[in-house]
C-alpha cells in the first residue's frame, strides 16, 4: 500500500497567479528558490522552481516560474540563483497554450 501525503507550502493567496496581474508589475526576488515537484491537472508529475518575491505593495508571494522566465533570468544573471536575490523582474500576464501565464523579464 502506498501512503500518499500532500504537503502544502501555503494558501492560494500566498502564490503569485495570473489573476493577480492586471498590468505589468516589477517584483523583487527574495530567495534563491527551490525545486518543487507537483502533479498537474492532467496527472503528470512536474518539477518547477519556486521563488519568494516581493510585490510592489510590499507583500511577499511564492512564484513558480515557467521555463521561459527561468531561461530569461539565467541568460541575464547566470545559473547561480543565489546571485538573483535582490534583482528585479518585470512580470506580465500572457497566454500560453490557451492558458493565462506569467512571463518574467530581468530588469537589473
Amino acid at each position: 500500500m502506498e501512503l500518499k501525503i500532500e504537503i502544502s507550502v501555503g494558501t492560494p493567496g500566498d502564490f503569485l497567479r495570473p489573476g493577480d496581474i492586471t498590468q505589468p508589475v516589477q517584483v523583487e526576488i527574495l530567495d534563491e528558490g527551490e525545486e518543487v515537484e507537483f502533479t498537474d491537472n492532467q496527472g503528470r508529475t512536474r518539477k518547477r522552481y519556486r521563488f519568494k518575491v516581493k510585490m510592489p505593495d510590499g507583500t511577499e508571494k511564492f512564484w513558480t516560474m515557467n521555463k521561459t522566465t527561468l531561461k530569461n533570468l539565467k541568460d541575464k544573471w547566470g545559473d547561480e540563483t543565489k546571485n538573483w536575490i535582490g534583482k528585479h523582474v518585470l512580470v506580465i500576464k500572457t497566454k500560453i497554450s490557451n492558458y493565462d501565464a506569467l512571463l518574467g523579464t530581468p530588469m537589473d
